[in-house]
């Protein structure tokens, strides 16, 4: 009974901690003052390590500081201009165009088309739709999930995908802004990466030819891998299943899906149409039932290396890049690389959280400094 009656406070001090934090680095000391990635000095109290914390409680704190000051760098970026587009808005507003929030309908771009309705969706609906998401996933355990848990997570830390890939987007956006776009960001454009692939000796997939950060190889690391299998008829890759790599074994886990996040139109709030949550439950591909599970991908040792080799020979000033690769039956050309995405996403593919988050703060504590000078 009295974690009943305690449910509200507990819900309430998650959302005061929301509000605190995003306006804290929106228009606050944390706008105004270096970001340190050491979790003691951080200026918002609410976030700082407690006497009695777990790891798991600093983790969150860690991530869920992280996830604000990225929600309110939103806003410094929006207008500015980006490394593919003309600005961050325009690259933002196309890349939500296909995607809303599972069983909503609504398309995100219609939310990032302008910075005070933006402002008006994180400060009302986003409190909103992470409580509606908490109970749900309350009902759907048979009442066995912590609403205020789950809450938390949701609002503060969050761990699905989208959450993740905006998060490296925002890194990545803020890097090229204020580094002043380097050339290793040309690397997205298709026909340039594979120029220059074939100059520096890296194997990318064949093509018709026409005229026409200071790293260290050891310092670029794989911190996840994912097979995408396709859909019979899909036009693109979006309803493809992720099947999980173990990167240091190469085997092939569980697979899922984040097809449910790109459907819009108001036909998908209709309850019970959209599933707002996917599991890592497949273990046959769905066209034909074919064993995919417990397989393993060969040589994934000498892959990774491959990749990493690549980003340090490529694009070495670049924080994160998502390599797509090819395995060919093809003995002339086994393995090449066919694209490398700059604003990657994991794929629901799973990583060292405590590696990725370290990053993201050091990341950010040296692009916080760079901000502050450009403001003067």
């Amino acid at each position: 009974m009295g974690q009943v009656l305690s449910l509200p406070v507990r819900l309430a001090n998650h959302t005061l901690t929301y509000y605190q934090g995003l306006f804290h680095y929106l228009l606050g000391a944390g706008r105004n003052f270096d970001y340190s990635a050491d979790l003691n000095k951080a200026t918002l109290a609410a976030l700082r390590p407690s006497p009695g914390d777990t790891d798991e409680d600093l983790l969150f704190k860690q991530n869920a500081r992280i996830h604000l000051f990225a929600l309110a760098s939103q806003f410094y970026l929006y207008n500015k201009p980006h490394y593919r587009k003309g600005s961050y808005r325009e690259d933002l507003v196309d890349n939500l165009e296909n995607v809303a929030i599972p069983g909503t309908g609504i398309k995100l771009s219609w939310v990032a088309c302008n910075r005070l309705l933006g402002l008006g969706f994180l400060t009302t609906a986003y409190p909103a739709i992470s409580l509606v998401a908490s109970f749900h996933q309350w009902f759907m355990s048979k009442f066995q999930s912590s609403i205020s848990g789950e809450f938390a997570t949701r609002l503060l830390a969050p761990d699905d995908w989208f959450s993740y890939w905006r998060l490296n987007c925002t890194v990545v956006g803020l890097h090229a802004l204020l580094n002043n776009s380097p050339a290793d960001y040309e690397m997205e454009n298709k026909w340039t990466f594979l120029e220059e692939g074939v100059k520096r000796g890296v194997p990318v997939s064949p093509y018709l030819t026409a005229p026409g950060f200071v790293a260290t190889v050891q310092d670029v690391k794989s911190l996840s891998c994912v097979f995408r299998a396709g859909r019979a008829g899909a036009d693109t890759d979006h309803s493809s299943i992720l099947f999980d790599v173990d990167v240091t074994t190469g085997l092939i886990r569980g697979g899922t899906t984040n097809a449910h996040w790109y459907r819009t139109g108001i036909l998908e709030a209709i309850p019970g149409r959209c599933p707002w949550r996917s599991q890592h439950d497949y273990k046959l591909h769905p066209d034909g039932d074919i064993p995919v599970s417990g397989n393993f991908v060969p040589d994934i040792k000498n892959l990774l290396a491959l990749v990493e080799k690549s980003h340090f020979d490529l694009c070495p000033g670049v924080p994160f890049a998502g390599w797509d690769v090819v395995l060919s039956a093809d003995p002339d050309l086994p393995v090449c690389l066919l694209e490398v995405n700059l604003s990657c996403n994991f794929f629901r593919g799973s990583f060292d959280k405590k590696l990725y988050l370290d990053f993201i703060d050091d990341a950010f504590a040296v692009l916080q400094s760079k901000r502050l000078v450009a403001d003067r």
